[in-house]
């Protein structure tokens, strides 16, 4: 049995030595934390070095503009490559260029009315 002065043995006014945490070592663990919580957002979205996996998705996304605006029922509805197609696809660390190709092969015009039916299994690549 213990005093009622102590706790476990230790004096009520000395902190137990294993619930006290030091300044430095809180700001050390935080540090690391932190860092490792950094590094690993940056390998899971960055394609292993944060800047993308080397896909040209710009290209692939590209030539789906292309194709859209050829076709005749689309004349009056005409995609501008730079606004469709940022830089920012390429950061991407999934290539995109085989869901681009499903656009292009799904595209097509009924008579004068585009019709983008075909597409619908795209968004799964």
């Amino acid at each position: 049995m213990t005093d009622a002065g102590t706790r476990g043995g230790v004096g009520c006014d000395e902190p137990a030595r294993f619930t006290r945490i030091r300044s430095n070592d809180m700001k050390k663990w935080t540090l690391l934390a932190t860092a490792a919580a950094t590094l690993t957002f940056g390998l899971a979205c960055g394609g292993g070095g944060g800047l993308g996996g080397g896909f040209d998705n710009v290209g692939a996304c590209e030539a789906y503009v292309a194709h859209h605006n050829a076709l005749e029922c689309t004349s009056s509805i005409q995609y501008e490559s730079s606004d469709m197609c940022p830089e920012a696809l390429n950061m991407n660390p999934n290539d995109m260029s085989e869901m681009y190709q499903c656009m292009i092969d799904g595209a097509k015009c009924n008579g004068e009315i585009p019709d983008f039916e075909g597409m619908k299994p795209c968004s799964s690549l």
